[in-house]
């Protein structure tokens, strides 16, 4: 009997691996061969084994490397042989795989483009293939201007544009001047008024200078306080080769603290630093912004207002945001105008822009749920991570629009799920981190449409939102949201006060010519008002959703 156990294989040994494995194929063949002829053949390794032990080991390597090279080269030879042997097949054609798939996987379908387009990172690099200059090559600053897609309103089956610009040779005159001042900032520029129906990727928008959204944002309003103009910055020596190698992403922002609107500004300005890292500057042929130059970039706000969400500005290029009034005069290298914040895709989801299309894609939303958990230092919840129970979370607004009769529907809710965790939480008593770390462990989220609802961006994949709407708010868009997570979303409306009364126990009908008051001020409502059947029929929903994700033993209740 052989044993393997005393000998040591060293890959420098080539030959004591060959005894190595002859001794371990040859015990398989014992039944087949004589044990002569098995003991001549290991004779011969062993003889080979004595010879190599006593070389040195830099000979064995060089012997190595030799029949490395030589068997490199055969392979070679004979794959060069194959191929002047074969038949002549010409250049290589590239063949597209829907040309051998059967025509059901071939179609044409406008809705998946619009998808596309704008939620797939698509929306990233489509921007890059739309630049434009707006500088004259003799003006001694530039800038050059780049367009996202934009679903136009009304619809009309044609998509737009929206733009972001990168100035190079900026020249920040003064600081300190008062809010709302204009013309501390100079660019040496003939600024081109290009219509973007005259460029090489025409769509029906306005010039640049007349682009504006809400709370007069975006790059338009921001040039519009500028001095443009050729002989601007006399004097200086500021040009766009001569700048301090400063960079930065000047900000103009929304004049509120809506939680929505400012998520969105952070996340177009992140998808602003995101097409610089794509798009190629004409002028040196390399990217805008290499990853080595995202620490170049300082983020300034125009305002000097404290807002919602601020800190998480510094998660885009690592350190906190500035103020212009606090920024130094010089010429910048670059000064970068972000997309706007209201020009998000999920802006137009909000408002229910476009073809209905239930888009799940999360190519944009989920790296920027992922950076703001590791910005955070929040573990999302693993999939597998399935409550058997659901728990359900319902947001108990404080101030205005508060679920009348809260407590009791709560009861009902309890009673019929006695094993669910049922938690009541007034959102604005918690951190942000504190608020997502809540909803990652919530499956049945219940909220009256507001900031609140918001958090169905950072929900657990495949949790259910129950969605209170003001009555005559006919509003789809957290659900438009939802669905590009694809999570399963219930809407109810609520109901004036004057109905609820109706609907109780002893309650008078509402007369004939009752009206509703005026629903245009829902959002200062100190109440409002659901029925509790239609209430609980939503949480049912919600609840059965979610208690099927996984096999239940035969027998089981809920």
């Amino acid at each position: 009997m052989i044993s393997l156990a005393s000998f040591t294989i060293c890959p420098r040994k080539p030959a004591l691996l060959a005894f190595a494995v002859a001794a371990v194929f040859l015990l398989f063949l014992l039944p087949s061969y004589h044990p002569e002829q098995i003991g001549r053949v290991l004779g011969s390794v062993q003889d080979k084994v004595s010879s190599e032990s006593q070389q040195p080991d830099a000979v064995l390597e060089n012997q190595i490397e030799t029949q490395t090279e030589t068997q490199a080269q055969t392979q070679t030879d004979t794959q060069t042989e194959a191929q002047n042997d074969g038949p002549n097949l010409g250049p290589f054609e590239a063949v597209n795989e829907l040309d051998l798939l059967p025509s059901e996987y071939t179609f044409d379908d406008f809705a998946r483009r619009q998808c596309e387009n704008m939620y797939s990172r698509k929306y990233l690099t489509s921007a890059t293939t739309r630049g434009q200059s707006y500088c004259d090559p003799t003006d001694n600053s530039r800038m050059h201007c780049f367009w996202a897609s934009k679903l136009t309103e009304p619809w009309n089956n044609q998509m737009g544009g929206d733009p972001l610009c990168i100035a190079e040779g900026v020249w920040i005159k003064e600081t300190g001047r008062k809010e709302g001042s204009t013309r501390d900032i100079e660019l040496q520029c003939q600024l081109s008024n290009v219509s973007t129906t005259d460029l090489d990727f025409p769509f029906q928008n306005p010039s640049l200078l007349d682009y504006s959204y809400y709370f007069d944002t975006g790059v338009g309003p921001q040039l519009h306080t500028w001095k443009i103009d050729p002989n601007a910055a006399g004097g200086s020596g500021c040009s766009k080769d001569a700048g301090n190698g400063k960079w930065i992403l000047l900000a103009r922002r929304e004049g509120n603290k809506n939680v929505w609107h400012k998520l969105m500004e952070i996340w177009q300005a992140q998808m602003t630093l995101d097409i610089l890292h794509l798009a190629v500057n004409p002028w040196t042929g390399k990217p805008y912004l290499g990853k080595d130059e995202l620490s170049k970039v300082e983020i300034v706000f125009e305002d000097d207002l404290e807002r919602p969400y601020d800190y998480l500005w510094t998660m885009l290029t690592g350190e906190p945001a500035k103020r212009k009034s606090a920024m130094e005069p010089g010429c910048y290298e670059r000064v970068i105008l972000p997309l706007a914040g209201s020009s998000s895709p999920f802006w137009s989801l909000l408002l229910g822009v476009g073809y209905k299309w239930p888009c799940r894609m999360d190519d944009l939303l989920e790296p920027f749920r992922r950076r703001i958990f590791s910005f955070l230092e929040i573990t999302p919840r693993e999939p597998k991570d399935i409550h058997m129970e659901p728990t359900i979370t319902i947001v108990n607004r404080t101030k205005t629009r508060q679920i009348h009769d809260l407590p009791h529907l709560v009861d009902v809710i309890r009673e019929r799920y006695p094993k669910s965790r049922v938690d009541v939480i007034d959102f604005a008593e918690l951190t942000h981190k504190e608020q997502i770390q809540l909803v990652q462990d919530t499956d049945v989220f219940v909220g009256h449409h507001g900031a609140g609802l918001v958090h169905t961006l950072f929900v657990n994949p495949d949790a259910a939102i129950v969605e209170l709407l003001p009555p005559y708010f006919g509003s789809t868009g957290f659900r438009q949201v939802g669905r590009s997570r694809g999570l399963p979303h219930f809407t109810m409306h609520c109901i004036y006060g004057e109905q609820w009364e109706a609907l109780q126990p002893g309650g008078k009908p509402l007369p004939e010519d009752w009206e509703p008051h005026d629903h245009k001020t829902w959002q200062k409502w100190p109440w409002t008002y659901v029925a509790e059947d239609e209430f609980m029929e939503l949480v049912d929903a919600g609840v059965k959703s979610q208690q099927w994700k996984r096999n239940r033993p035969s027998g089981s209740d809920f």
